[in-house]
C-alpha cells in the first residue's frame, strides 16, 4: 500500500511571529487557527501559505507535528515562549498572562475553545520572503477562508520531501511584520528581561516603546464594534 500523509493548509494573514512561534530553535502553534490545533496528529504536516498578493503557491512555513500538548503544561514547560499565553492558576484554570497581544475576550476564548498546542519536527519557517510551491504542487494550496486538508501520497508525498530537501530545516526567515511583533512581545510581562529570544530580536528590555494596540488580524477588535465576520488568525 503507498505510504499516506495529511497535509493541513490555510493562508498566513498575518505574522508576528507569535502563531506559529519560531523561537530557540522550536516551532509550535499554541494561539488561532483552533480546527487545526483540534484536528491535527502526530506525524500530520502543516503548510502556511503567504496571501494571493505576495504571488500564489509561496510558502511561509511548513512542518511536521512532533507533539502534542496541552495548553496549561506548555506553560509549565516553556514559560518564556512568547506564544505562552495562558498559565493554570490555582484552581487549574486556564488564565491570560497578560500585555495586550489576545487581550480581549474574543481572541482569549477562540484560543482557549482548544487547548491543546503543537510542535513542529522538522520544520522549515521561511517567514515574510519564503519560496513558491513548484507548479505541480500547486494544487496543494487553500486560498479560502480558515484551512483544508490534502492527501500527500505516491508520487506527490515525493515531490513534497524533495522540494523540502532543498533547504535545511530550522529557521530561515524573520516573520513578515516583524517589526509589530516585536512591539507585542515587549508588551508581554513574562518575557520581561529576555533579550535572547533565538527567532527575532525582542530588543533591549524596557525599551522605550509603547504596547500596540490589539490587532482586528489576531481577533481582538476595538471597544464597542462589532463581532468580526471573518477572522484571519
Amino acid at each position: 500500500m503507498a505510504e499516506l500523509e495529511r497535509l493541513w493548509v490555510y493562508v498566513l494573514a498575518r505574522d508576528l511571529g507569535i502563531a506559529p512561534c519560531a523561537d530557540a530553535g522550536i516551532l509550535t502553534l499554541c494561539t488561532c487557527k483552533p480546527r487545526i490545533r483540534a484536528g491535527a496528529s502526530i506525524g500530520d504536516w502543516v503548510l502556511a501559505t503567504l496571501p494571493k498578493r505576495f504571488g500564489l503557491g509561496r510558502v511561509a512555513w511548513v512542518g511536521k507535528v512532533a507533539e502534542t500538548i496541552e495548553t496549561g503544561e506548555f506553560a509549565e514547560r516553556w514559560p518564556g515562549r512568547p506564544d505562552s499565553l495562558y498559565r493554570r492558576g490555582p484552581n487549574g484554570e486556564l488564565a491570560h498572562r497578560g500585555g495586550t497581544y489576545h487581550a480581549e475576550d474574543h481572541p482569549q476564548k477562540r484560543d482557549l475553545s482548544v487547548r491543546r498546542c503543537l510542535r513542529f519536527e522538522p520544520f522549515w519557517y521561511f517567514g515574510g520572503l519564503g519560496p513558491v510551491l513548484p507548479e505541480s504542487l500547486l494544487e496543494l494550496c487553500h486560498y479560502g477562508q480558515g484551512q483544508a486538508t490534502r492527501a500527500l501520497d505516491g508520487e506527490r508525498l515525493d515531490l513534497f520531501r524533495r522540494w523540502l530537501a532543498r533547504w535545511p530545516p530550522g529557521v530561515l526567515g524573520e516573520p513578515r511584520e516583524k517589526e509589530e511583533g516585536e512591539r507585542w512581545r515587549r508588551a508581554m510581562p513574562y518575557l520581561a528581561g529576555r533579550t535572547e529570544p533565538g527567532a527575532g530580536a525582542l530588543g533591549a528590555a524596557g525599551a522605550a516603546t509603547s504596547p500596540p494596540r490589539p490587532s482586528p488580524a489576531c481577533g481582538a477588535r476595538p471597544a464597542g464594534a462589532p463581532a468580526p465576520r471573518r477572522r484571519s488568525c
